[in-house]
């Protein structure tokens, strides 16, 4: 599978992940909107599963899980809630996700440089640089 399969994935889930959000009723209880949504992306899940399961069976599968799994859900929903809550404060469509995108990507930097032995050029630099000022020019009134 090419790069560009997952990349366009992602782009356009998230796409509609953030017009949904922002067109989430005030109304609707935060939890009980999270929870119905999280029970669709479950059974879609599991009829993926049902129709793709894993090379050597569903147990060879679960032996193969561990707790980043568990604390992957626990974040996920850490992101659904502070979006959906960042969008019912007054967040606007065009700069939230991009301030919390540029914002995770430059405390990631550290992450990738000690834990995975990523390199920095000095173009990455200053684009990092770019992205900083960007951040401070976003939140100027």
């Amino acid at each position: 599978m090419t790069f560009i399969a997952p990349f366009l994935l992602v782009v356009l889930s998230n796409l509609f992940y953030h017009l949904i959000q922002k067109m989430t009723p005030q109304n609707v209880n935060a939890v009980l909107s999270l929870t119905i949504s999280y029970l669709g992306a479950l059974l879609l899940c599991v009829l993926i599963l049902l129709f793709a399961p894993p090379p050597g069976g569903l147990k060879q599968a679960f032996r193969q899980v561990n707790w980043t799994s568990v604390v992957l859900g626990i974040t996920i929903l850490g992101i659904e809630a502070g979006y959906l809550l960042a969008y019912r404060a007054g967040g606007s469509l065009n700069i939230t996700a991009l301030m919390v995108t540029v914002s995770v990507t430059i405390l990631l930097i550290p992450a990738g440089l000690l834990m995975f032995s990523e390199r920095l050029s000095l173009t990455r630099v200053v684009g990092i640089v770019v992205c900083i000022i960007g951040l401070v020019l976003l939140n100027y009134k």
